[in-house]
């Protein structure tokens, strides 16, 4: 008994405010369906802003997927250290929830949706501000899902979202500030190395010369 009264103390602080999230969803069937489909398949309207800024942002385009990736990996790890189980299993009481509750083992703290849909936002408002403001929106919308349907408490996804805009922030401000002194340093390596042969062809040819006219000379 004292274990079963452990469990859902884990995370007491807004379970509450998941209660009526889920209670919300009991009462609101008609939108089940959209939200657990918009949960799981919204992450994928951050593929537009990639394949439309190609031509124009070129490699800065692709670090919306690579925020999202990098993201995405150090939140796995977080979740390890954490170990939080999933409000559906530490809060049964709460009865109809709209998705499948995950396995044991598969943690809630941070949301993983949620911190790829606060990477890919922070991400994309770094190309461009109109689109980050939908972006950003299309994040939140994603991570209220995820308490809606059930599978996770408000904690996980607002901390999903602050650390995944954090990774993606912190990744565009250390490219900013650390990518263009390396380019610059690539390419007066390469202009350099362009350029000797050039500079030295005119200094080879005096010295060739002159040789050959003091043979003559002689």
């Amino acid at each position: 008994m004292n274990s079963r009264r452990r469990g859902p103390v884990h995370a007491a602080f807004d379970s509450g405010a998941y209660r009526d999230m889920v209670a919300l969803a009991r009462h609101t069937t008609w939108l089940n369906g959209a939200a657990n489909r918009w949960s799981d398949y919204g992450l994928l309207l951050f593929v537009v802003p990639v394949v439309a800024g190609l031509r124009r942002n070129g490699w800065r385009a692709l670090w919306v997927a690579g925020a999202m990736v990098a993201a995405f990996a150090l939140s796995a790890l977080t979740k390890l250290a954490f170990a939080e189980q999933r409000p559906c299993r530490t809060l049964p009481s709460v009865g109809h929830i709209v998705a499948l509750c995950p396995p044991l083992g598969d943690y809630a703290f941070p949301s993983n949706h949620a911190v790829l849909a606060g990477a890919g936002a922070m991400a994309v408002w770094a190309l461009d501000r109109r689109l980050g403001a939908v972006a950003a929106v299309n994040a939140v919308v994603i991570a209220a899902a995820r308490v809606y349907v059930g599978v996770h408490y408000p904690h996980d996804v607002v901390a999903g979202l602050l650390f995944g805009a954090l990774v993606a922030g912190g990744g565009t401000w250390a490219g900013s500030r650390l990518g263009p002194p390396v380019l610059r340093r690539v390419r007066g390596r390469r202009g350099s190395d362009g350029e000797r042969p050039d500079a030295e062809l005119p200094t080879i040819a005096v010295v060739l010369l002159g040789k050959y006219n003091r043979r003559n000379e002689r």
